[in-house]
């Protein structure tokens, strides 16, 4: 299993004290709110077909396999590829970390664009998701 993925995030707030500051970072996820057409998953070589109701998945790179994003366009694509297709929509969620998770020499602002390895994510969505304290 792939696990050294990591997520684009986009500063959306800073909140808090220079001593305890937190970053609201936002980040893309494409959705589904009915069913559509049949969709295979594929996990540690087995296959099953099913059809996508009530899903998101959180996007962690372009259209096609084409890496990280590089530029507008390639965001652009993939809002044109997901909304091309009935039922599914492009979306976006949330996580906050704290400033410790920044470079030193960088204060993170709103617009800044960073990658959050999987680690790093998983955690900090399960502390906001209520799942670890």
């Amino acid at each position: 299993m792939l696990e050294d993925w990591s997520v684009p995030v986009s500063i959306d707030s800073v909140w808090g004290s220079q001593a305890i500051a937190f970053s609201r970072c936002t980040y893309l996820t494409v959705e589904c709110d009915e069913p559509g057409s049949l969709w295979t998953l594929g996990t540690s070589g087995s296959r099953v077909p099913f059809v996508m109701l009530g899903l998101a998945g959180i996007v962690i790179g372009g259209v096609s396999d084409s890496g990280p994003f590089t530029s507008f366009q390639d965001i652009d694509a993939l809002y044109n590829m997901v909304e091309s297709r009935p039922g599914l929509d492009v979306g976006s969620g949330e996580i906050w970390l704290p400033r410790s998770c920044f470079d030193d020499s960088h204060r993170p602002r709103r617009g800044d664009i960073f990658r959050v390895r999987s680690t790093l994510f998983r955690d900090a969505y399960a502390l906001q998701d209520g799942q670890m304290q």
